[in-house]
């Protein structure tokens, strides 16, 4: 990793934040495929000290994955503290759709072909919160008994598709399946046919989508 134990000076700190900002931004739109100075022109500072705090764009890459997972982690505990369950499930899922769905780099590391290890880490940090606010949601009867975390999974992966196909046309036309994904989890008096994916199902089910 690149980052050093030892608190960085307030100036090294801040470089570091625009550094970590601008390669999120430019991750987010475009991709992965963006050189560190890009990176570095977008951030406002100088190639080497864009180096001295990354030696390697992979450094660079890891530093911004646990920025996001820190972001989700903050997601959950302030949909966890809404009282109502649905309130909170609802909120949670709008920002994460909002900050992460359409993050074109975000999806390109963690669903690249063939990067298990990857993919296990993202579903790591998002599966523990977002089970905990369906189980809370189901307790309060505000989604389906027999809804699961492999539906939802699977679901915002189709959001998430339709969100990349359209992201040319203003207006972010995926609010709408987004919207109707979420009409889709309220409880509903038939029972759904089959038990949803989970484990290494769900994983394979995953990499199969991806790897098409």
């Amino acid at each position: 990793m690149s980052t050093s134990t030892r608190p960085l000076r307030k100036d090294a700190a801040r470089n570091r934040a625009r550094i970590l900002a601008a390669a999120r931004a430019l991750f987010a739109e475009r991709g992965l495929d963006v050189t560190l100075e890009e990176v570095a022109r977008t951030a406002g500072v100088g190639i080497g000290t864009v180096y001295r705090r990354f030696p390697a764009r992979e450094d660079l890459i890891e530093a911004v994955v646990e920025t996001q997972h820190e972001e989700l982690r903050l997601l959950a505990e302030d949909a966890l503290a809404e009282p109502d369950p649905w309130t909170g499930l609802e909120r949670f899922l709008q920002r994460f759709c909002d900050e992460h769905l359409t993050d074109r780099g975000l999806r390109q590391l963690i669903l690249a072909p063939g990067d298990v290890d990857r993919l296990a880490a993202a579903l790591g940090v998002f599966a523990p919160p977002v089970e905990l606010l369906l189980e809370r949601a189901k307790r309060a009867g505000a989604v389906r008994a027999d809804l699961g975390f492999g539906d939802l999974t699977l679901l915002l992966m189709a959001v998430a598709t339709i969100a990349e196909h359209t992201r040319h046309i203003p207006g972010r036309p995926w609010l709408r399946h987004h919207a109707l994904v979420l009409e889709g989890l309220r409880p509903a008096p038939t029972s759904l046919p089959v038990a949803p994916l989970a484990g290494h199902e769900l994983n394979a089910a995953i990499r199969d989508w991806i790897g098409r």
